[in-house]
C-alpha cells in the first residue's frame, strides 16, 4: 500500500522540536543528580546515568525521521484507517494536505511525529510523509 521513495534526514520540523530536544538533554544532568541524591548512591554513577540517558534517547530521534513515499488513490481510505488505528488523529485538513498527529497531549509530542498526506488531483498517486517508526509498523 505505502511505497517508500526515500528517508529524510531531519526529524526536527521546527523550533518546538528543538526546544523539546534541548530540554531533555539539559535536564538529564539535573535528573541524574536528583536520582543519585535520593537513592544515596555514589557520585561516580553520574557519568553512567548520563551516558545511558543520552544514548537511550537517540533511537527516539532516529525513529521520527521522515519517510517520503506515495499511496495509490484507491488505497487512501485503507491507509487513513491504518493511520488512525496506530493512534493518529486528523489535526489539520486543507485543500492541499491532511495532517495527522499522534493523539497524546500536545506537550508530549514532537511536531515531526506526524503523517502528512498531500492532495494531488491530477495524479493517481498521493504523496505521503510518515515517521520511520510508523513505516516500520506497516
Amino acid at each position: 500500500m505505502f511505497h517508500k521513495t526515500r528517508v529524510g534526514y531531519n526529524p526536527f520540523l521546527g523550533m518546538r522540536d528543538w526546544g523539546i530536544f534541548l530540554a531533555i538533554y539539559l535536564s538529564a544532568p539535573v535528573v541524574a543528580y536528583l536520582i543519585i541524591s535520593a537513592l544515596h548512591l555514589n557520585a561516580a554513577a553520574i557519568p553512567s546515568i548520563l551516558i545511558g540517558a543520552f544514548v537511550g534517547s537517540l533511537p527516539a530521534m532516529v525513529m521520527c525521521l521522515p519517510v517520503h513515499g506515495w499511496i495509490a488513490k484507491d488505497d487512501f481510505v485503507k491507509f487513513k484507517t491504518q493511520i488512525i488505528n496506530q493512534g493518529f488523529r486528523l489535526s489539520a485538513d486543507s485543500e492541499a494536505q491532511k495532517i495527522f498527529t499522534y493523539k497524546s497531549a500536545r506537550w508530549t509530542r514532537w511536531d515531526s511525529n506526524r503523517v502528512v498526506i498531500a492532495s494531488d488531483a491530477a495524479s493517481d498517486t498521493i504523496p505521503v510523509v510518515i515517521p520511520l517508526y510508523v513505516y516500520k509498523r506497516m
